[in-house]
């Protein structure tokens, strides 16, 4: 066996690995996108609602805006939405990108690795396996790090979503009755 024929081998299962990586990733990366994308609207509109809300002329026998402390809480909140969501959906762009950067640069490396090998030694087949085993480490590691994000800031999300909506709706129906 040549090195350039342990090449092909090696390339071959690599490809086969990162593949099942990727295709059990690629769900998670979408929905976490989709989910970046869907919750910076729904912050960025909230946010334009009740700014609007707050510069309403007041109408006849209506008291000033009362309780203003409960519509700043709701701008900070959704802006905080807002931010989380590109947060999250930068994370998805450099996760990506990595992946990038592992299929051309990190391969490049592996195969000039795999090509310096000297096939007369006993551990050749281990060292092979070795660079391998190095070279998989990273897509594992960014699939891994896609979840921890989707684990900690979606939560972060819908709660600060969330108390936007109660602080902007207490607001509204203590100035806004009827």
């Amino acid at each position: 066996m040549t090195n350039a024929q342990l090449w092909e081998s090696i390339e071959t299962q690599l490809n086969q690995s990162t593949e099942r990586i990727d295709k059990a990733g690629r769900a998670p990366r979408q929905a976490m996108s989709e989910s970046a994308k869907m919750f910076v609207t729904l912050a960025s509109s909230a946010l334009v609602l009740s700014i609007t809300a707050f510069y309403l002329p007041p109408s006849e026998g209506r008291d000033p805006l009362q309780w203003t402390g409960l519509l700043f809480a709701s701008w900070f909140l959704f802006g905080t939405t807002a931010f989380l969501g590109a947060y999250q959906f930068y994370q998805m762009a450099n996760g990506l990108s990595s992946w990038f950067v592992f299929e051309t640069e990190h391969r490049a490396q592996l195969r000039k690795d795999v090509m310096r090998i000297d096939l007369s030694t006993e551990d050749a087949i281990d060292q092979a396996s070795a660079l391998i085993m190095a070279a998989l480490a990273r897509p594992v590691e960014i699939e891994k790090t896609a979840k921890a994000i989707m684990l900690v800031i979606v939560p972060l999300i819908l709660l600060s979503f969330l108390g936007g909506l109660v602080c902007f709706g207490i607001f509204a129906v203590k100035n806004f009755p009827g």
